[in-house]
């Protein structure tokens, strides 16, 4: 019997060893395909909220810059965003690379720094921290998020992600050093008031990762002082945030959303599922009806291990404490979507560009569930949980040849509008359809024109 069940968790051992190298195979073909889907879509002309942007930065360019770059876009201050473009417009004759290149390097600077978490935070080392790994890479860089590789205004979208986990890693390396009995220095709490402060001025979501660290600092247990300090730095970046805001009157309003609670609740579910199912897949498919299911299987969970990481907070890992900071931040932020995005309807929510939140949040829930499963005394539970990465992360493949397909449309119908507003032909019904919404300030375009 004994020799029968060494035999068996060799087998096993041998089989999650399989997995875990085809799991991060299967998160390099991801980058890679990520990488050929920016390409594919890379365009010079702005689009959308780019357009509107630019041009708004042609009026200030007589006047004064800093109004400009302090203005409400929708809910948002986008002060990188704005930044970049700066540099784009004097530096790079507005070529949009450098927002390509920002999205692509954020996403690979915020694996990283998962990868630091599993590695330091986990103790996760050898084949498990590379199947873990390898799911960051897939989730970070899954092309079904292909809005925020293709839109160089999207940037904040990805960003403020890389803010907001460096927050919470320095929460809970903080709470480490205590636990190890280090010096309490304040130097990584400063520096997580300094990644959320990013994260607020980097998109609208990112004021959610205030109330998510000072929660996450009761659950770890962290020194009342560190508590409000936190709480501090709540009431002081938020009023400013506020100076001058308003609420943009295309969008529902928070509050009278409230009262919706099953509207809410359904676009939330949707949202999550969007993590998992291209939005071209639900929405021409019956997958439509089962979406809202797998979001709410998904927040279920989540919300179990919650109260899990509640009652028994002190006995658990500190990775543990970090996961559930990055799927609070998720949370908050697919909450404050749908009270501001109820008016859309619930298909809205499946929108590719949120899918860089939800495909956070599954990673997260993933991790965790995966550390779970690596503590027990059998590997089948790891070896359960790596099969419906696998099967998952093929269905998704699937979808991609869709999704370039459309991200090529796209581009072809900008530069087509493009060469329109090179050559000067005054076509505001076709320009409205392909790249903004407005109709097109021709001025600001005549002295774009003379700046190349």
């Amino acid at each position: 019997m004994a020799n029968e069940s060494a035999e068996t968790s060799l087998r096993q051992s041998k089989l999650t060893n399989i997995l875990g190298y085809l799991i991060l195979a299967i998160g390099a073909g991801t980058v890679l395909g990520a990488a050929y889907v920016m390409r594919a879509g890379y365009s010079v002309v702005p689009y959308w909220d780019e357009l509107d942007v630019m041009t708004s930065y042609v009026d200030a360019m007589h006047k004064s810059v800093l109004p400009w770059m302090w203005a409400q876009h929708n809910e948002h201050r986008i002060l990188f965003y704005k930044s970049l473009f700066i540099m784009d417009i004097q530096f790079f004759q507005g070529r949009n690379w450098p927002m390509y290149a920002a999205m692509f390097c954020t996403q690979a600077a915020l694996a990283i720094v998962i990868g630091y978490m599993l590695y330091n935070l986990g103790d996760v080392r050898g084949p498990l921290w590379r199947a873990c790994f390898g799911l960051t890479l897939f989730c970070l860089f899954c092309p079904s998020q292909w809005e925020n590789f293709c839109w160089a205004f999207q940037v904040s979208f990805v960003l403020v992600n890389l803010w907001a986990a460096a927050a919470v890693l320095c929460l809970v390396i903080h709470k480490q050093r205590l636990a190890s009995g280090q010096p309490g220095g304040l130097g990584f709490v400063l520096v997580s008031l300094l990644a959320a402060t990013a994260a607020t001025f980097t998109n609208g979501n990112g004021i959610t990762i205030w109330p998510v660290l000072i929660v996450l600092a009761l659950l770890a247990k962290l020194p009342w002082r560190i508590v409000a300090i936190y709480a501090i730095g709540l009431a002081c970046i938020v009023p400013v945030y506020l100076i001058g805001y308003h609420s943009p009157s295309q969008h529902a309003s928070p509050l009278e959303s409230i009262y919706q609670s099953r509207k809410v609740l359904e676009y939330i579910a949707n949202y999550f599922a969007g993590g998992v199912m291209p939005d071209s897949a639900i929405l021409k498919t019956r997958a439509i009806g089962l979406a809202p299911a797998i979001g709410l299987l998904g927040l279920i969970a989540a919300i179990a291990l919650m109260l899990l990481l509640t009652l028994r907070g002190s006995k658990k890992g500190f990775l543990e404490f970090a996961l559930a900071g990055i799927i609070l931040y998720a949370m908050a932020t697919a909450l404050l979507t749908s009270l501001g995005r109820v008016n859309y309807g619930p298909l809205q929510a499946f929108t590719s560009r949120y899918q860089s939140f939800a495909l956070l949040f599954w990673l997260a829930l993933a991790l965790w569930i995966i550390s779970i499963a690596a503590r027990q005394p059998t590997a089948i539970g790891l070896i359960a949980v790596y099969l419906l990465i696998v099967v998952v992360a093929c269905y998704s493949a699937t979808q991609y040849g869709g999704i370039v397909e459309h991200v090529s449309s796209n581009k072809a119908a900008r530069d087509l509008a493009g060469v329109a507003i090179i050559t000067g032909i005054h076509d505001d019904g076709f320009l409205r359809s392909q790249i903004l919404p407005t109709p097109i300030g021709w001025p600001e375009v005549e002295e774009l024109r003379t700046r190349q």
